[in-house]
């Protein structure tokens, strides 16, 4: 029987062995006071600078104490490497560095400040969650994204900018930053998440760029000093109890109030198209997605006019040319393309008819097919 080449628990007098060439995820997360335990001499794998535990193959910090200074080589920070170092209070991530582990800062809740470098790509999951003191934080351009939870319960951070080079936030990422009174979005984020802003008790106003197409449900509930929001003209679905609890917002301004449903159903454009009206609906009203989809269109080859209809009903000119989709008529003199279900309307109508399929119609008995009587028989 073997002995085991890896450490799963360390403790504050642990020595690590010259055989070791694996440290569990957190095995020493229980004791941060202290420095990190010394390494046995000849060992291939680890090896002990400035107070962190490094992997010599991969670049890697494994495990930060409160006394840490990340070396200068270091390429990435090891998931829960600082978690929970009660007494760190600010840390200069070295411009090596590209990402940054799961739950890696987590609850270090006397850090104040800290650096974050232009080589940096990513932020994980709970990276910085609950740093009750970090005011502050500059997120630099070179990254791309945010993870779930990675600021939330911030209590102190009051303002954040998020560059352009950011395309996904995730989910809760700002979530309980109780102090936080603004933020700014980037046009790169095409959809907010499950409540990325939930319970911002000071956010009073944000900015939801045209780039974004969906907000998720619960997105900004319980931000209870946030008074007005502009939802554009590019957000087609807005998530279960996404406002609920906003108690004092009292305008939200729908730049396209036409064509939103809840639980299949339409709603009157009236209730959005009123900023005050929308914002009651939305923050009393809220136990169903609400979302909108685009009316179907017949496009042509000259100028056309498009025909809104309520039912399928249609009428014709003895000038015009007429087909029909589900949701619009579209007359022009001259080409049409029909849509896949196609309807037959007869050719010198002058009435609303109901339509219906050519499978079912009998269609008159006359020389040439549907697209021959359109635009003539061929010479």
């Amino acid at each position: 029987m073997g002995f085991t080449s890896k450490i799963v628990l360390g403790c504050k007098n642990s020595i690590i062995p010259k055989n070791i060439v694996e440290i569990g995820v957190g095995a020493f997360s229980n004791d941060k006071s202290f420095a990190p335990c010394p390494i046995e001499e000849g060992n291939s794998v680890f090896y002990l600078e400035n107070n962190c535990i490094i992997n010599r193959n991969t670049n890697e910090l494994v495990v930060g104490c409160d006394n840490s200074i990340i070396p200068e080589n270091i390429t990435s920070i090891r998931e829960r490497a600082f978690k929970g170092c009660e007494s760190l209070t600010n840390i200069t991530i070295p411009n090596s560095v590209t990402s940054i582990g799961k739950s890696a800062f987590s609850k270090c809740e006397n850090l104040t400040s800290i650096t974050l470098p232009d080589s940096l790509l990513s932020i994980g999951n709970w990276a910085f969650s609950v740093c009750k003191s970090l005011t502050s934080i500059t997120i630099p351009n070179s990254v791309t994204s945010i993870g779930e939870r990675a600021f939330s319960g911030c209590e102190s951070l009051t303002n954040i900018t998020i560059p352009n080079s950011v395309t996904s936030i995730g989910d809760w990422a700002f979530s309980v930053c109780k102090n936080l009174t603004s933020i700014t979005i980037p046009n790169s984020i095409t959809s907010i998440g499950e409540r990325v802003f939930s319970g911002c008790e000071s956010l009073t106003n944000i900015t939801i760029p045209n780039s974004v197409t969906s907000i998720g449900k619960y997105a900004f509930c319980v931000c209870e000093n946030l008074t007005s929001i502009t939802i554009p003209n590019s957000v087609t679905t807005i998530g279960e109890y996404a406002f609920s609890g906003c108690k004092y917002l009292k305008s939200i301004n729908f730049e396209n109030p036409i064509g939103w449903k809840r639980n299949k159903r339409s709603i009157d454009e009236n209730k959005l198209s009123d900023p005050k009206s929308a914002a009651k609906y939305l923050t009393k009203s809220g136990d169903a997605e609400l979302y909108r989809t685009e009316m179907s269109e017949i496009k042509t080859t000259n100028s056309s006019k498009e025909i809104p209809i309520a039912k399928e009903t249609a009428s014709t000119t003895s000038n015009s040319v007429t087909s029909v989709s589900k949701n619009k008529v579209t007359a022009s003199k001259n080409e049409v393309s029909a849509p896949k279900d196609k309807f037959e309307i007869p050719k010198n109508a002058n009435t609303p008819l109901p339509l219906q399929p050519l499978s079912t119609q009998s269609a008159p008995k006359k020389k040439g097919g549907f697209f021959s009587r359109l635009f003539g028989r061929k010479k």
